[in-house]
């Protein structure tokens, strides 16, 4: 019997059930959920940025490497270093095609985290829900951003990710939007997933951001945001932070580590607004 046969079968092709009416795209690797990240030790100076996919984590991970390393905000996003926890290694073999192989993704996300060094923050970003997260997490209670979006935005860029990236299997619409209204895309329920984690909305260690929001005022929770992690910025630093972090310059100026998991002549960020 093969150790990746599902519980029951999945809509498509590279995603699997973590459990009942949990699915997961098979980059998600189940054993890096059960092992590195439930294991990962938390660091008392560590930041945590949670959303369900396609929420507007990668662009609120940007932000703040931008406002952790201010002193040279347009290197760190230039060359971002920003990994999914529960990412990789790539063993699925629904995953394997033409110009993607195990050796590009050859250990974890939660594992690259645990060696980064001492000398600064460690800034994690991740789509799992509460009962995935590291064992420690919520005794430790690490400064976390909890990002929110309009579902009905958030179901068009995930159907449009299915298109542009490896990782995932190109769809159709009506399919999508069947098992999508179904609670069964990837990452579970967006409405469940936004459920559990708003029981720690009142925590003081939580931040919780409407990706809309940021969108609309950059500079005004690009502040926001740096009092919550205990820094303080200048005007002109929120300005830079707000120019190096704009979705044209990231588009044109960014290069990503999981840049090569995208289809040929597609980028992570796809029209900065979707």
């Amino acid at each position: 019997m093969s150790k990746y046969r599902p519980i029951v079968q999945p809509p498509w092709k590279k995603s699997y059930y973590f459990r009942p009416g949990c699915l997961l795209p098979c980059v998600a690797n189940k054993k890096t959920i059960e092992n590195d990240v439930r294991n990962l030790t938390i660091r008392r100076d560590d930041i945590f940025i949670l959303g369900y996919v396609k929420s507007g984590t990668h662009w609120t991970t940007s932000i703040v490497e931008a406002i952790v390393s201010i002193d040279n905000p347009e290197d760190v996003v230039r060359h971002s270093q920003s990994v999914t926890l529960e990412m990789g290694p790539l063993d699925h073999p629904n995953l394997f095609e033409v110009g993607l192989t195990k050796d590009m993704v050859p250990v974890s996300g939660a594992s690259v985290m645990k060696k980064r060094p001492l000398t600064r923050p460690r800034i994690m970003k991740t789509h799992l829900m509460p009962e995935f997260m590291p064992n420690a997490y919520f005794e430790k209670k690490p400064k976390t951003i909890i990002v929110t979006r309009n579902p009905k935005d958030v179901a068009v860029s995930l159907f449009n990710y299915h298109h542009i990236t490896k990782v995932l299997e190109p769809i159709k619409w009506d399919n999508f939007i069947r098992e999508y209204c179904n609670e069964n895309t990837e990452y579970g329920s967006y409405f469940q997933y936004t459920i559990d984690w708003a029981k720690y909305k009142e925590e003081p260690w939580t931040m919780f951001i409407r990706y809309e929001d940021i969108k609309q005022s950059p500079q005004e929770y690009i502040l926001k945001i740096a009092k919550f992690l205990g820094k303080n910025l200048t005007d002109k630093q929120i300005q830079e932070v707000a120019r190096v972090t704009d979705f044209q310059f990231m588009k044109t100026n960014s290069v990503f580590i999981t840049e090569f998991l995208m289809r040929k002549g597609q980028r992570l960020q796809r029209k900065g607004k979707d």
